[in-house]
């Protein structure tokens, strides 16, 4: 018995698509999203599908929607309010899976997933919920397995809202995924464990893959000895292990198009899955058993398949993957003839009624939209780039087959990348904000190196160190040609296309010109205005402000402890004002998503006031991802290890540095700064006494916006700034050293200005010690318009 072709699978498909798009920006919950979406999916199965398999089909979407609901309902936990955290202390808990990722330092402004490190379950006063415990000191943690039981000395709160124009509501996401508390920790001797491990079917499961992956890695290490490339790659290639990835190659293949490769997914479960069912075949070919044959390639595929998904610690990814090969399999092993949008279906029906907060998760919707751009998208482009090679398929006998080979399999696998890139490329510009032109390229060529490298990894991997000196020489040539690719695709001009998180609306008119153009067939080169129709609604579509553009203003954002402040004049013309954060990656990306978000494509200027990190570790990230014009330091700017990678970061990228000291100016657009400190003879920053202290000035109608930006500075030059009777006025104060400290100067200093409005850059767990200063760390990012004027900018 055949399952519904493809009428009744892509309607299915395509509304599940739609809904997660349409799910993740609704308040409404993803249960009933997801049991609204199935109950009209089965309705439009009752009329596209086959007759005799609509009720089957339509049973089964109604099946998955009632458990989807209930399931979803019920574990969903409720809201925790924002003044809900809990005093330090000490609390229990039970550890659900292993790290997540390496343990780095976590800041308050970090707004990082990947270093979140465990999910644990917490039993005391507001019920069993998820929680997302980090080191904030960088320090490793215990060796944690699953079911460990932990006692944790820290501070519970809720997790933080967007804050900062165009930063996604990262609450409303660890909600659905049941994390409606974090605890922060000083450091690793606040995660003690206790007693012995707490055991279920589940977490059972957890333990033995967490004990299956140690293995694999301590083996695959030791075979990757003596090959520097071959170990710091195949680790993340294989079990998605990110911690022996150097950041300058995770940045390459991000730039590039193929961070995908370094993320365990369903790309690389498949790819093992097939070449174990390929080799399978062709060892068992010839036999008189056909049908015993293909239910042991069948019982092959899945052991591989499952054994993967363990010892990837049932990374969700990978589970969808798996979810999606055994449907596959069991369509085959029973002798249906099934498509490939038939197994998407299914697979994606069974994923949401197990577990409906999948819906809007971006993950799953990329999964799914690549699964929809090779099934639909792909044959079409195909048709249309390819037309001419018609004649070399159906007669084959007049070309070589090694030509035949390479043309015909080039061009598919070019028609393939260039299907899952479009099909992906919605939910790319909605979730992040950028678009890869040369990546279908790039992938032509790596995804084939992956699917070499995988095999020989798993090998080494279960063989240690003896198959490391037979197949190791090769497979380090492999990972370096790999490195290679990523690294001169990301060094081409315009390996990014910068949209800015485009709105649902455009995710979803894109997503409907690609649906619309697949349904027609066959495709001519005229239609390839399709794809070219999808791209321009992404990169054309206004993508909306999270503050007003018009008129000058003065915008702090929120990076925790640190400091960047973007001023504009309303007429093209921008400053950023230091860049940093105490954890850099975040801060990059909570000031390269606002200066998107806030239409700003080129800083006329980066200052950097100082050397500490939590002022310029993060200016040399902003400087690959903006286009600046110039970068103003003071004098002898460049002692500190954060100084120096801002500097190479300037000379890498082109942009030329000067150096201020009293007295000097600069000025472009309506945008004026006057340096008041250092003085021009001084040997060079000394700390904090050392900081580029700016008067800023932006002209406007009918009031100027003037601003003091004093960096950290304290000691006797502060108070001699305070002093200085021919200080110029200013209606703001950001105040030096984030408020903190001898707070008597400061506040003799903004006195000295008239300044009406003073503000300080502190994280929300270290406030201020000056009364009646705004602080971003409560507020969130604030917008200074002139007259000294502040409102909260709340984001997109």
């Amino acid at each position: 018995m055949n399952a519904p072709r493809l009428p009744a699978a892509w309607s299915l498909a395509a509304g599940l698509f739609i809904g997660c798009l349409v799910a993740t920006a609704t308040p409404i919950p993803i249960a009933e999203a997801v049991a609204v979406l199935a109950v009209a999916g089965s309705g439009v199965l009752l009329v596209t599908g086959r007759r005799r398999r609509r009720g089957r089909w339509s049973g089964l979407v109604m099946v998955a929607a009632a458990v989807g609901l209930l399931r979803g309902g019920a574990a969903l936990p409720p809201p925790v309010p924002d003044d809900a955290a809990r005093s330090p202390g000490s609390v229990k808990v039970v550890v659900l899976g292993a790290p997540e990722g390496p343990v780095r330092g976590l800041g308050a402004g970090d707004r990082r997933r990947d270093d979140a490190v465990f999910p644990a379950e917490l039993t005391e006063g507001v019920g069993r919920v998820r929680v997302r415990v980090a080191v904030e000191n960088g320090e490793a943690p215990p060796d944690l397995r699953p079911g460990d039981r932990l006692e944790i000395l820290g501070r519970f709160e809720p997790p933080r809202r967007a804050t900062n124009p165009g930063e996604r509501d990262r609450r409303a996401a660890a909600r659905r995924r049941g994390v409606v508390l974090e605890a922060r920790v000083p450091d690793a001797a606040a995660l003690r464990v206790r007693g012995p491990p707490a055991l279920g079917g589940r977490l059972g499961i957890a333990r033995a893959a967490h004990r299956v992956r140690k293995t694999l890695l301590r083996r695959l290490d030791a075979a990757c000895a003596r090959h520097p490339t071959a170990r710091e790659l195949l680790p993340c290639l294989l079990l998605g292990e990110r911690s022996s990835v150097s950041r300058e190659l995770r940045d390459d293949f991000r730039t590039a198009g193929l961070a995908h490769l370094l993320v365990v997914s369903g790309l690389h479960l498949v790819l093992l899955s097939g070449t174990a069912a390929t080799i399978a075949t062709r060892a068992l070919r010839g036999g008189s058993r056909p049908v015993a044959q293909r239910r042991t390639i069948v019982a092959l595929t899945l052991l591989v398949a499952g054994g993967y998904a363990l010892a990837c610690r049932l990374a969700t990814p990978v589970t969808r993957a798996a979810v999606f090969v055994g449907v596959a399999c069991l369509a085959r092993a029973g002798g249906r003839r099934t498509t490939f949008a038939d197994h998407a279906a299914v697979a994606a029906v069974a994923i949401l009624a197990a577990d409906p907060g999948q819906a809007a998760e971006p993950g799953f919707q990329m999964s799914f939209s690549a699964v929809l751009g090779l099934a639909g998208l792909a044959p079409r482009l195909h048709e249309a780039l390819f037309a001419r090679l018609e004649p070399m398929r159906r007669f084959p006998e007049a070309w070589p087959r090694w030509q035949r080979l390479l043309v015909l399999g080039g061009a598919r696998a070019l028609s393939a990348t260039l299907g899952a890139q479009l099909g992906t490329a919605p939910v790319v510009a909605m979730t992040f904000g950028r678009l890869h032109p040369f990546a279908p390229f790039a992938n032509l060529i790596a995804i084939p190196l992956v699917a070499a490298l995988l095999p020989p990894a798993a090998l080494l991997a279960c063989c240690g160190s003896g198959m490391g000196a037979v197949i190791g020489a090769p497979v380090d040539v492999l990972c370096r040609l790999l490195v290679v690719v990523a690294r001169v695709t990301a060094a081409l001009p315009g390996a990014v296309v910068e949209t800015g998180p485009v709105p649902v609306a455009a995710a979803l008119t894109a997503a409907a010109v690609l649906v619309v153009g697949a349904a027609v067939r066959p495709w001519r080169a005229r239609h390839l205005l399709v794809p070219v129709a999808a791209i321009a609604i992404l990169s054309l579509w206004p993508t909306g402000s999270a503050a007003p553009t018009a008129g000058p203003d003065a915008i702090v954002l929120d990076v925790g402890h640190g400091l960047a402040v973007v001023v504009r004049d309303g007429a093209g013309t921008a400053v950023l004002v230091d860049a940093g954060g105490l954890t850099p990656g975040a801060a990059e990306r909570v000031i390269v998503d606002g200066l998107r978000a806030l239409h700003v494509r080129r800083l006329a200027a980066l200052v950097l006031s100082h050397e500490d990190a939590d002022h310029c570790g993060a200016a040399a990230g902003v400087l690959a991802r903006v286009d600046v014009d110039e970068v103003l330091v003071p004098w002898g700017f460049g002692g500190d290890p954060a100084a120096r990678r801002a500097l190479a970061g300037a000379r890498d990228a082109g942009v030329p540095v000067r150096h201020l000291g009293r007295g000097d100016t600069w000025s472009r657009g309506h945008v004026t700064l006057r340096a008041l400190h250092p003085p021009q003879d001084a040997p060079g920053p000394a700390g904090n006494e050392g900081s580029l202290v700016l008067h800023a000035v932006v002209r406007a109608s009918p009031r100027d916006l003037t601003l003091l930006l004093p960096g950290d500075l304290e000691g006797l030059p502060l108070a001699a700034l305070a002093a200085d009777r021919t200080l110029p006025r200013a209606d703001v104060l950001l105040l030096p050293h984030h408020g903190r400290g001898d707070v008597g100067p400061q506040i003799a200093l903004a006195r000295r200005l008239g300044a009406t409005t003073w503000i300080a850059s502190t994280p929300a767990t270290a406030p201020t010690d000056v009364p009646t200063a705004r602080s971003t760390g409560h507020e969130g990012a604030l917008r200074v318009v002139p007259g000294g004027h502040v409102q909260r900018c709340a984001p997109r």
